[in-house]
């Protein structure tokens, strides 16, 4: 049950990923911006939610500590 939640969530977050690539890609397509920095700006909101996804659910010392104490296999599933 754990794994088919988990599953799901990784097939959910890569769905929304290829979307917001995907969003951003076409609108760079049509309004072509005059520097590159700007073909990259839609993806800081993503950047940001991530972040706060992982601070909402405490799961940041998981992915960012410099405590090893988790096997690799165990960081991972998380």
């Amino acid at each position: 049950m754990i794994k088919s939640k988990l599953l799901w969530k990784v097939i959910g977050l890569e769905i929304l990923v290829i979307f917001w690539f995907v969003v951003n890609g076409a609108y760079v397509s049509m309004t072509h911006p005059t520097t590159h920095y700007l073909q990259f700006l839609g993806i800081v909101p993503l950047g940001i939610g991530i972040a706060f996804y992982l601070t909402k659910t405490k799961k940041w010392p998981h992915f960012f500590s410099f405590q090893q104490n988790m096997s690799f296999r165990t960081r991972i599933y998380f």
